[in-house]
C-alpha cells in the first residue's frame, strides 16, 4: 500500500522488461505541390526498457526506446540536382501510459510521449552534409485487447492514435549560423502485437519471454519559413517540409514480474 494525500493507493503486479531487435525505417519529405523531395530507407537497431504495474485499478507503465543506424538517402540539392548519400539516425523516445481495464480482456487509456531524433546527413562529393535535431511531444489515446490469456501464453494487440503540437528542429547548415526551425503539428498511428510465454500458473510473477511486432506511421506538417543567418546577416530562408515516417519493428526480450 502506498500513501498519497491521506488516501491509500493499492499497487501490485509490478514488472520490468527489456527487448531488442531490428526496425525497418522509412522517411519522406514532401513539397507543398506533393512532389517527394527526399526519400530514405534503412534498418535501425533498437533497444527498449520498460517498467509498470497496477495501482488502484489502473495499469501504468513507463518505456524508453532507443534506435540507431543508417538509411540510404535520395534527394536533390538546392540547385535541384539529384544526390545520393547516407543519413545516420540516433533516436530516443520516452512513453508514459495509463490504461483502465474494462473487463478481463480489454483496456483503454492515454499516452504521453517525447521523442528526440538526431539525423546526420553525410557529405557526398563537394556537397557538405549537416546535422538536424528534432524534438516532438505526442498525446495519444489507445486500447489493448487480450486475444489469448492462458497460464503459459498470452497474446495481445494494441492500437494507438496520437497527435502532437508543433515541435522544433535545431539545424546546423554548412556556412550558416545554427538555427531553430518550428515544425508543423503531427499525427500518428501505431498497431502492435505482443506475445508472452513462460508464465507461471500462479500469475505473472517470475520470468517470461516476449515477442513484440509493431508498425507505426508519423506525419508532421510543414513548418513556417525562417530567415537563415551567417554571422548575424540574412543569407536566405529555410523551412522543414511535410515529413512522413514509417517504422516496422520486431523485438525479442524478457519480462520479470514481482
Amino acid at each position: 500500500m502506498l500513501a498519497c494525500s491521506g488516501a491509500a493507493i493499492a499497487c501490485s503486479d509490478a514488472w520490468w522488461s527489456a527487448a531488442a531487435g531490428p526496425e525497418r525505417s522509412e522517411w519522406q519529405e514532401i513539397a507543398a505541390q506533393g512532389r517527394t523531395l527526399v526519400r530514405e530507407a534503412g534498418t535501425l537497431g533498437t533497444v527498449a526498457l520498460a517498467a509498470g504495474g497496477r495501482c488502484s485499478g489502473w495499469l501504468g507503465s513507463a518505456r524508453w526506446a532507443g534506435a540507431r543506424g543508417t538509411r540510404a538517402y535520395q534527394g536533390v540539392t538546392v540547385a535541384n540536382a539529384p544526390i545520393e548519400t547516407l543519413s545516420t539516425i540516433s533516436r530516443h523516445r520516452l512513453e508514459l501510459d495509463a490504461l483502465r481495464p474494462f473487463g478481463a480482456m480489454l483496456s483503454a487509456g492515454a499516452r504521453v510521449a517525447y521523442q528526440h531524433t538526431l539525423r546526420e546527413i553525410a557529405d557526398v562529393g563537394r556537397v557538405r552534409g549537416y546535422p538536424e535535431r528534432f524534438s516532438q511531444w505526442e498525446f495519444a489515446a489507445g486500447a489493448e485487447a487480450r486475444l489469448v490469456d492462458r497460464p503459459a501464453l498470452r497474446l495481445s494487440a494494441q492500437l494507438w492514435l496520437g497527435a502532437g503540437p508543433p515541435g522544433r528542429l535545431e539545424l546546423e547548415l554548412p556556412n550558416a549560423d545554427p538555427a531553430v526551425l518550428r515544425l508543423g503539428s503531427s499525427r500518428s498511428q501505431q498497431f502492435g502485437i505482443d506475445l508472452q510465454g513462460g508464465l507461471p500458473a500462479a500469475g505473472a510473477v517470475g520470468w517470461q519471454w516476449q515477442l513484440q511486432a509493431a508498425s507505426r506511421r508519423d506525419t508532421t506538417a510543414a513548418g513556417p519559413a525562417q530567415v537563415i543567418l551567417r554571422q548575424g546577416l540574412p543569407i536566405g530562408g529555410a523551412a522543414q517540409p511535410e515529413t512522413r515516417q514509417t517504422g516496422r519493428w520486431l523485438r525479442i526480450g524478457v519480462q520479470h514480474g514481482f
